[in-house]
């Protein structure tokens, strides 16, 4: 059962969120409930596991809220959105042949080589003009994978848009 963190009293608890977060989870565990406003609670899960509970095995315990319905208006019902839990187990059926570990062991080695080359050309750029436009840079890395990847991608996310989404 997630624990709940303390409100900061004031924005000093918020300076250097990391070791904000850090401190959560050494003193609350690997899921954790915080306030994020008025009736808006956040949830900061730590470990694979936790994830697993919070998305997969306990997902009804857990209710994605206002927050994530709002986002979902805009985005489409999509698996992070969907609030139906059976609507979102059939998504999920559909995603897991792309995430299995037969099909990710295909493309890892691209994905690594990706990312390696674009992240070392973040570094040349900001080392070089001091700033890095990361919206910019995710655009292009995201168009990146969608090239090398767009037909499984494509293939796998058909049917979702066409009914569950």
């Amino acid at each position: 059962m997630p624990k709940h963190a303390p409100q900061p009293s004031s924005r000093d608890g918020f300076d250097d969120q990391i070791r904000y977060f850090d401190q959560a989870v050494l003193e609350l565990g690997p899921i954790i409930r915080f306030p994020m406003g008025h009736e808006m609670t956040g949830m900061l899960v730590a470990t694979a596991t936790g994830a697993d509970r919070i998305l997969r095995t306990a997902a009804e315990g857990y209710p994605k809220g206002p927050l994530w319905e709002a986002v979902g208006r805009i985005t489409g019902n999509g698996l992070s959105t969907n609030q139906d839990i059976a609507s979102w187990r059939r998504q999920r059926l559909l995603m897991n042949a792309a995430f299995s570990r037969t099909s990710v062991e295909r493309y890892v080695q691209q994905i690594q080589s990706v990312l390696s080359s674009t992240v070392g050309g973040w570094t040349t750029v900001g080392q070089q003009t001091g700033l890095v436009n990361i919206t910019t840079m995710v655009a292009e890395l995201t168009q990146t994978m969608r090239l090398i990847h767009g037909p499984q991608v494509d293939h796998v996310a058909h049917p979702l848009s066409c009914g569950d989404a």
